[in-house]
């Protein structure tokens, strides 16, 4: 860690809490660009003027009212410096992936009706979802779900619970399965009906509401419903850093830093009282902040970079306190 022998014009509210979240951000799971930035925004000498100016500013609040505003834009600044365009490219291949989903559950559930049409026997998992999951291999086989699915499985297909005893087990691959049997008559002995308990009374309904329930190809449809209803996209900080089509370094990052200070609503607490909007210091410092958080000479940030970030902001968002 970087020695915490300030210069003169770091502002106490930042030395006061600068060594841990410099701790923070050099642990094991921090990544190196994430410190580095941080360390650039108390120790640059581009800061020493946006402190000055963030000092003039915040002059006549109190001390406590003064260095929260100082910490949630030091904040602010560094949080909002990231990659953006790792995560257009994951966006990107998201929606393709959704299109694809779309595409092949309709394929897939019009070929099973195709097959159906040929009046061919098929496998009963070509129609039953409860079918289809008694044949189904758990997506994560040593894990808790998994051994809780085994035990529990019966119960959600309708199934006649699992004794214990190695006559109910059947080997698949090497692992324990539930053999699947659904036991729906009721016995009659000397004229008198046996009396069934609630549990088999409740393993019996549903066993009747599977047989009722849509069939696999229905499934299939909801799938490609939902697919092609869907639009992949990115929340928080990142959505708002991709919220337009142009992938413009200067534009992500101050989306992202702005979205950061309206979250919580802290955006109210920089704004002019006089003028509305925010306040032109505080504009100022942020464009100076972009600039040691980017640190790119391919993204030199301006005054008209900032305005024009701030006039975008959703009207509601500037109320917030």
């Amino acid at each position: 860690m970087q020695d915490m022998d300030f210069p003169t014009y770091v502002p106490p509210e930042v030395q006061a809490h600068a060594e841990a979240i410099l701790r923070f951000c050099e642990g094991p799971q921090a990544e190196a660009d994430s410190a580095a930035c941080l360390q650039r925004l108390i120790w640059d000498r581009r800061m020493a003027e946006a402190y000055k100016i963030l000092a003039y500013a915040f002059f006549a609040d109190d001390d406590e009212r003064r260095q929260r505003k100082i910490d949630i834009l030091i904040t602010a600044a560094w949080a909002a410096r990231a990659d953006f365009s790792k995560y257009r490219e994951k966006l990107k291949e998201a929606t393709d992936l959704n299109k694809d989903i779309a595409r092949t559950a309709a394929v897939l559930a019009r070929l099973i009706r195709q097959f159906r049409e040929t009046r061919v026997f098929g496998p009963m998992e070509f129609d039953s979802i409860a079918d289809l999951l008694r044949v189904t291999d758990h997506h994560n086989p040593y894990s808790v779900d998994a051994a809780k699915w085994e035990v529990l499985g019966h119960l959600v297909c309708g199934d006649e619970p699992w004794d214990g005893s190695e006559e109910d087990q059947v080997q698949e691959n090497g692992r324990r399965s539930i053999t699947p049997e659904v036991v729906l008559n009721l016995r009659l002995d000397a004229g008198e009906q046996t009396q069934t308990d609630s549990a088999t009374r409740m393993r019996h309904a549903v066993g009747d509401a599977w047989s009722a329930a849509p069939d696999v190809p229905a499934l299939l449809d909801a799938l490609g419903r939902v697919a092609r209803d869907f639009q992949p996209e990115e929340l928080g900080a990142v959505g708002a850093a991709l919220a337009s089509r142009q992938n413009s370094v200067k534009q992500a990052y101050l989306r992202a830093f702005l979205y950061l200070l309206t979250e919580q609503g802290h955006i109210a607490l920089f704004a002019d009282s006089a003028k509305g909007g925010l306040l032109l210091a505080v504009r100022k410092a942020i464009r100076i902040m972009a600039d040691v958080a980017v640190n790119s000479p391919d993204a030199v940030f301006s005054d008209g970079d900032v305005s024009a970030a701030v006039e975008n902001l959703p009207a509601e968002n500037s109320r917030q306190e």
